[in-house]
């Protein structure tokens, strides 16, 4: 019986061995690059349509149903539904969206199954000025660091800080 115990514990401290041996930083960066992609993609898209039901679909394969995105005012979003309508509100702004691209720049893998990455982003696109009518065209460069856990639909984010942020219109520092 305590052979059976023991060979079974083997067996399985094995086989998770080789589970997560085959999660290098660079899979997981890989597959963190293609989901970031995917999402400039939609919002890209989602620009142009406005549509909340795309939204809610890209915010699905990118975060975590509990997730908290910490803008760069340091101000918290909790929750994919928040997260979803926070980005669909700036949208409504946007007239053209030219670029959104974000990239991970380092990956690692913590002791708890979780990876940890830094990444930048550039998002250029045109916004018309509510008040006065006039179109503007911004760009926003930032860095961020993000907390990736390994859902069963692939791997998405639970947390997101902006590290830092700078905002520019018609070319000037805004920020």
């Amino acid at each position: 019986m305590f052979m059976k115990h023991r060979l079974a514990c083997v067996v399985a401290l094995l086989a998770s061995a080789a589970c997560s041996a085959q999660e290098t930083p660079q899979a997981v960066r890989k597959e963190a690059d293609a989901a970031l992609r995917k999402w400039g993609r939609s919002m890209e898209s989602i620009a142009r349509t406005k549509s909340a039901t795309e939204m809610k679909a890209a915010v699905e394969t990118l975060f975590t149903a509990d997730c908290v995105s910490i803008w760069a005012d340091g101000s918290p979003i909790r929750g994919r539904v928040r997260v979803a309508s926070t980005f669909l509100d700036w949208l409504k702004e946007v007239e053209t969206m030219k670029r959104f691209a974000g990239q991970t720049q380092d990956m690692s893998l913590r002791p708890d199954g979780t990876a940890v990455s830094t990444g930048k982003y550039e998002v250029t696109y045109t916004a018309r000025d509510a008040a006065t009518g006039a179109s503007h065209a911004m760009v926003v460069t930032g860095r961020e660091r993000d907390t990736w856990v390994k859902t069963p639909q692939g791997w998405r984010i639970k947390r997101a800080q902006c590290l830092w942020e700078r905002i520019t219109r018609d070319g000037k520092l805004q920020k």
